[in-house]
């Protein structure tokens, strides 16, 4: 499901939300007194969807189902469902991708929006005394009120210094993103929104185990997902690059199914095209390079970075018809996007998020920085850090390619990652514990091939662990930009032209910020910003 949208009653509006969703989609209504729920389902996506003469339970977004989840469906007891925070966290572990659960009331006029225990889904609301409106899309909110949105340039600020949006801001005023693992309860007579936790990483604590038992239930946690998944009634591919995260994916993939090949995005000759393409041979699955295209950078890319709301900069995407042929060949793309391993660095291992460890790791201005929140609250900063980056970022360019196909998360299975934070992070530093996770599940071949962060095999443990000490690795991206090695799927460096085209071109007389953009990647967040309020001003993708 997308483009939801919960409103109170109001017919001028009503009329505006559908003509948003009706467009190439079949429209889902429902109405009781002041409650207003419209949803457009697209034909690609199955609808997981219960009602009595009470209740509606719908799963929203197009997650992967997971084997047990439908006998797990059929036995929850909807007038329980939000009483029962283990119930809740037992059906996410039930699905996998980017999803949340909506439950409405019929006779009370309550609608209960439930997020995922990481904060993936985009739901965003806009709050007025007289009314409110829920939504995953912050164009039905643009389109239906336009005329009283105003810039965040607090905000808009922090999405120029830090890359993406933070502590559930948004660009406007009065509309923010949910929270992680929270119970947004609406109620439809009165306005009022309460807000409750069903989770937090406060139940995970620091193990006491030895290294090698953590290892095995490191590799036995994260495999297990696979068994899990039916590869049969699905036509998948791996996205494959020359990183670790993705050819440890390939490799478990590998042991439960065949029916399955890798694509990878990228130049001819590049590093990632090049070790994807050992680590296929190696698999004995098919290859698929998928090349990018440097003409038109920036108007092939616009459809997409209007569909994600502008939220994610236009640098992390990829040609817009890229998805479309990708969904042409395959009904489920599976990524190694999360990935393994933890942020903190030997000055923040086994720490609570902080005010000076948060600001250490990104810029806030005026913006409040969430740290007390008891959502945070385990010796480990990668839950917060992934609360502000991931989820304004990675997951926000996922959930618009699941408009085009299913995709599986691996790494987003909340059983592994509460091993993961429980690890000692004196283990986990510079990946010294992910890698020697890796070299004990994959086979030899596998672990032969070069890692593309420091260009060595990552059976080289001890020299890999260096590297990233020393930040030699770093360094190796300086060198291979100089001789011209493609290490990198895409070499920003030529749309260097394009963008500083653009940044002349664009109308900025609206900014009140003043930026001046230096690096290639500050001025792709400069573009970004002019980029969406001309789309917000003109309501439509192709404003170049």
């Amino acid at each position: 499901m997308h483009n939801i949208a919960l409103i109170n009653r109001d017919k001028d509006r009503l009329q505006k939300l559908r003509n948003i969703l009706t467009i190439n989609s079949e429209l889902v209504e429902y109405y009781e007194d002041n409650l207003c729920f419209l949803a457009n389902r697209l034909p690609n996506h199955l609808e997981q969807r219960r009602e009595d003469e009470d209740y509606l339970m719908m799963i929203l977004g197009n997650p992967v189902i997971l084997n047990g989840f439908e006998k797990l469906w059929d036995s929850i007891h909807l007038n329980e469902l939000i009483l029962e925070p283990a119930v809740i966290m037992n059906l996410f572990q039930h699905l996998n991708g980017i999803s949340s659960i909506l439950l409405i009331d019929k006779h009370k006029g309550l609608i209960h929006l439930v997020t995922d225990p990481l904060g993936y889904f985009p739901l965003f609301m806009y709050e007025l005394e007289e009314y409110c409106i829920i939504t995953d899309n912050l164009k039905s909110i643009i389109f239906i009120e336009d005329d009283s949105l105003e810039w965040d340039w607090d905000s808009i600020l922090n999405y120029y210094e830090n890359g993406h949006f933070i502590s559930c801001r948004t660009w406007f005023k009065n509309v923010r993103k949910a929270e992680p693992a929270k119970i947004y309860s609406f109620n439809s007579k009165n306005n009022v929104i309460l807000e409750s936790s069903y989770w937090t990483w406060e139940e995970v604590s620091k193990s006491e185990w030895s290294k090698e038992k953590l290892i095995d239930l490191y590799i036995k946690e994260f495999s297990s997902l696979f068994s899990k998944v039916n590869f049969f009634e699905q036509n998948s591919a791996i996205a494959l690059s020359g990183g670790l995260d993705s050819r440890w994916v390939t490799y478990c993939m590998n042991q439960v199914t065949k029916n399955y090949q890798s694509f990878t995005f990228g130049f001819s000759g590049s590093l990632d095209m090049l070790i994807a393409k050992k680590v296929s041979k190696v698999l004995k699955i098919k290859w698929n390079p998928i090349f990018l295209n440097i003409n038109n950078w920036f108007s092939d890319r616009l459809e997409l970075f209007w569909q994600a709301d502008g939220l994610v900069p236009i640098i992390h995407f990829h040609e817009g018809d890229i998805y479309k042929q990708i969904a042409n060949q395959w009904s489920m793309v599976v990524t190694g996007f999360y990935g393994g391993g933890i942020y903190g660095g030997l000055n923040e291992k086994n720490e609570r998020i902080s005010h000076k460890i948060a600001h250490k790791f990104l810029n806030f201005s005026t913006i409040e920085d969430f740290v007390e929140d008891k959502y945070f609250n385990i010796k480990s900063i990668d839950p917060y850090l992934s609360f502000q980056k991931i989820s304004n970022l990675a997951a926000v360019q996922l959930y618009s390619m699941t408009k085009y196909f299913k995709v599986l998360i691996p790494f987003y299975n909340m059983n592994w990652l509460k091993i993961n934070y429980s690890i000692d992070d004196n283990l986990q530093i510079n990946s010294q514990f992910y890698l020697e996770a890796l070299n004990k599940h994959m086979p030899e071949p596998l672990r032969k091939i070069i890692w593309q962060k420091t260009l060595l095999p990552i059976n080289m443990i001890k020299s890999n662990v260096c590297f990233i000490k020393y930040r030699i690795s770093s360094m190796l991206n300086y060198l291979c930009d100089f001789i011209g090695i493609k290490k990198n799927y895409i070499i920003y460096k030529r749309t260097k032209s394009q963008l500083d085209s653009l940044i002349r071109k664009l109308d900025s007389s609206e900014l009140i910020l003043h930026l001046e953009p230096k690096s290639i990647e500050s001025k792709m967040r400069f573009v970004s910003i002019l980029l969406w309020m001309k789309m917000r001003k003109e309501k439509r993708a192709n404003v170049l």
